[in-house]
C-alpha cells in the first residue's frame, strides 16, 4: 500500500475515534490504546478485504458524512452502461438526462431525493402542458424518460450509492403503445405512390428501398455507396 494511502487512513482512523466524543464516549489509559489500535487496524485492512468502500459511504476522510451528488450518480452510470451499450443508445438517453432529470435533481444529494421530490419532477416535466392545455410530451416519451429516472436509481440501489430506492413505490406514468392508428397500404396504393413521385430520383430511390426492404429511416439516412 502506498504511504499516501496509509497517511489517509490513518487520518481517517484519527477523525474516526475523535468523532466519538460527540457521541459520548470517553476512553482513558489503555482503553484509548486499545481502541485506537482496533480502528486503526480496521481502516488498514479494509481495502484489503473490499469493504473500506462500504465505509467510506458513512465517513470520508475528514470525519464528515461522505455525499453523493446525483450527478456524480449519473456520471458513474453513464460510464458503465456505455461499455454495453450502442453508441446511439447513449446519445438517446445522455439527451434524456441532461433535458429533462439533471435539470431538477443536479447538486442534491441522491440520499436526500425522496418520493414526493420525484412526484413534482413527473408533474413539472412530464405531465407539463403548453398554452392550449395540452400535454406537450406524448404518452410513449413520458413513459420513456419515467424508465431513464427509474434505471438512474435502481443502479444506485444496486451500486450502494443509496439504501433506499425511491423509485419503487412511484407510480408509473406514460404508455409502452402509441394510440395512434396507422393506414396500411395494399400494393396498388404502394405502386401509385411511387409513380407520383418518380419524377424526384432521390425521394423515388429513398421509397423504393424503405418499402421494399422495410429498414427504418435511421437506417436509410445511415447507409452509403459503399
Amino acid at each position: 500500500m502506498e504511504q499516501q494511502q496509509i497517511s489517509a487512513l490513518v487520518n481517517a482512523q484519527r477523525a474516526f475515534f475523535e468523532s466519538g466524543k460527540t457521541l459520548g464516549f470517553r476512553f482513558i489509559g489503555l482503553g484509548v490504546s486499545f481502541v485506537s489500535y482496533v480502528l486503526l487496524t480496521f481502516f488498514l485492512t479494509a481495502p484489503i478485504f473490499g469493504i473500506y468502500g462500504m465505509v467510506n459511504q458513512v465517513v470520508s476522510l475528514d470525519g464528515k458524512e461522505r455525499e453523493y451528488q446525483f450527478e456524480e450518480v449519473v456520471k458513474f452510470y453513464l460510464e458503465q452502461r456505455g461499455h454495453k451499450s450502442k453508441l446511439s443508445t447513449m446519445t438517446t438517453k445522455e439527451s434524456i438526462i441532461n433535458n429533462y432529470i439533471l435539470p431538477e435533481f443536479k447538486g442534491k444529494d441522491i440520499r436526500e431525493i425522496h418520493k414526493r421530490d420525484l412526484m413534482r419532477w413527473q408533474s413539472k416535466y412530464l405531465f407539463a402542458k403548453n398554452e392550449n392545455g395540452e400535454r406537450k410530451l406524448k404518452d410513449t416519451y413520458i413513459k420513456t424518460i419515467n424508465c431513464q429516472l427509474r434505471a438512474i436509481f435502481n443502479f444506485a440501489k444496486m451500486s450502494d450509492f443509496i439504501e433506499y430506492n425511491p423509485v419503487t413505490d412511484l407510480e408509473a406514468v406514460g404508455k409502452k403503445n402509441s394510440d395512434r392508428k396507422y393506414i396500411v397500404w395494399s400494393a396498388d396504393d404502394m405502386k401509385l405512390f411511387l409513380s407520383s413521385i418518380s419524377d424526384y430520383e432521390d425521394a423515388y430511390l429513398a421509397f423504393n428501398i424503405l418499402l421494399y426492404t422495410g429498414i427504418r429511416k435511421g437506417e436509410l439516412l445511415a447507409l452509403t455507396l459503399s
